[in-house]
This record gives structure tokens, sequence and C-alpha cells, in this order.
């Protein structure tokens, strides 16, 4: 098989301000291009969302770190709930991908936490999750949660939510 055609163009929104958008047949490539790529400034430079992957697993980390960095969006990640919590106040990133259970601090008590605080209660958060009991999706979703996607999961799936959260900004709850 060959490379998926692509197609990059650049539409100009105000003057000095321009977004950058890709087209391609390729599916995970086609949900990271759903939406504005990337801010380009004034002097050229691009601004990349920042996405924080919250999981005291390495490999899901891992996974979700290298699914879903790109030239878009630049990835930091935290291993407990503490961590996450410091990353958070610190980065303000545009979007929390949260485990349920974790060390120190449970995804919920983040949740929690984010939604509370005026500064950050309008971060989008995804819950990113085994857990698929309806008990704790209702919690998720009653807590604040903006997405909830249960492990194991799709990495297309994963990517276009991604996108469709960080292109929206505006809490759905």
């Amino acid at each position: 098989m060959g490379e998926s055609p692509v197609f990059a163009g650049r539409l100009r929104i105000r003057p000095g301000v321009q977004l950058e958008h890709v087209h391609t047949t390729d599916p995970i490539e086609s949900a990271r291009a759903a939406v504005p790529l990337s801010l380009i400034t004034r002097s050229g430079i691009r601004k990349r969302q920042t996405v924080l992957v919250v999981d005291d697993e390495a490999s899901i980390r891992l996974l979700v770190h290298s699914t879903i960095e790109s030239p878009s969006y630049q990835v930091i990640e935290a291993r407990d709930g503490e961590e996450a919590w410091t990353l958070i106040k610190e980065r303000k990133p545009a979007l929390v991908l949260l485990d349920v259970k974790m060390p120190l601090r449970s995804g919920f008590e983040i949740l929690t936490s984010i939604r509370a605080d005026p500064e950050l209660r309008g971060t989008q958060v995804m819950m990113l999750t085994a857990s698929d009991r309806q008990v704790d999706i209702d919690r998720g979703i009653l807590a604040g949660a903006d997405y909830y996607l249960t492990k194991p999961f799709s990495p297309a799936d994963l990517v276009a939510r991604v996108a469709e959260a960080i292109g929206q900004r505006v809490p759905s709850w």
C-alpha cells in the first residue's frame, strides 16, 4: 500500500493569524484533521495545544502519547493524581485525559477539583478508563467530564475525540 494523498493549505482568518488545515484519506490522519491543526501567530510560530495524559500504567501513557502526539498537540504525562493536579495548575492544558483509579488522588477527585477552580473549569476533560460500569460513567458525566472513553480504545476514535475536544473548548456540562 502506498501513502495516502495529503492536501495542506492555509486559511487567513484575520490579519496576521492563519489556521492550518490538512485533508487526507487516511482515517487516523482524517480524524486529526477534523479541526484546524494549529494556530499560526504573526511571527509564524505554531501554537501547540497541550494535552495531559494521566494514568498510573506507563504502557497506557506511552500508547496514548504516541497516538495523539502531532504538530498540533504537545503531550505531557502524569503517573498519579497529585502529579496531575500540579501539572494542571502549572501548565493549564487544553485537554486532560484521566484514568479513574490512580494512586494518591482518583480521576474523579481531579475532575471535581478542575470544575471547582474558576481558572480551570473550562478545561476539557476526557475520562479514559477501563471502568465501563454504568455507575462510573454516570459519576464521571455528573462530575463534569466532557467525554468518557473506555479501554481498550480505537486509536482513530481517540484521535477524533481529542480533536473534537480541543476544537470545542466550551464545556459541555
